[in-house]
């Protein structure tokens, strides 16, 4: 239940890589299912999710969030 625009990035820990990135999501929207912009071997990566809030009216920047997140790969 946003009130914002939000985009979503993650990013590796190890090498500061773009693995995924949302676009901009209006109001209300959620993401159900996605893919990463990049192909993981099987296995564990610990990466960063930021959480960024923009203006509904001006698109201004608004807050961020991060959390940490361990991305799991099963096959």
């Amino acid at each position: 239940n946003n009130h914002y625009n939000i985009r979503v990035i993650i990013t590796m820990d190890d090498s500061g890589e773009e693995i995924y990135n949302s676009g901009l999501m209006p109001v209300n929207s959620h993401i159900e299912t996605d893919v990463l912009e990049q192909v993981l071997e099987k296995g564990e990566y610990d990466a960063m999710a930021t959480f960024t809030a923009y203006d509904t009216v001006t698109d201004d920047e608004v807050g961020q969030a991060h959390a940490e997140v361990r991305i799991s790969v099963l096959s």
